[in-house]
């Protein structure tokens, strides 16, 4: 499944200002995951190891999710 991806501007420096992505996965994680390799140093700033950073949110469709990468 595809995915709109909206990147934060903090965030934007390493995307070269690319504010939407579209990119395929099943999880938060994949969706991250792909996002540093086209954006290197950006799962860094997102994650803490496997885990989503705790002030960083999370929206699937809309909502704010507390389960964050496993989403």
């Amino acid at each position: 499944m595809t995915h709109e991806v909206w990147i934060p501007a903090v965030h934007r420096d390493l995307t070269g200002g690319v504010e939407i992505v579209q990119l395929r996965g099943d999880t938060v994680g994949a969706l991250i995951d792909q996002l540093d390799e086209r954006y290197p140093g950006i799962k860094d700033r997102l994650c803490e190891g496997d885990r989503v950073r705790p002030h960083i949110s999370v929206a699937v469709h809309g909502t704010i999710s507390p389960r964050g990468a496993r989403q």
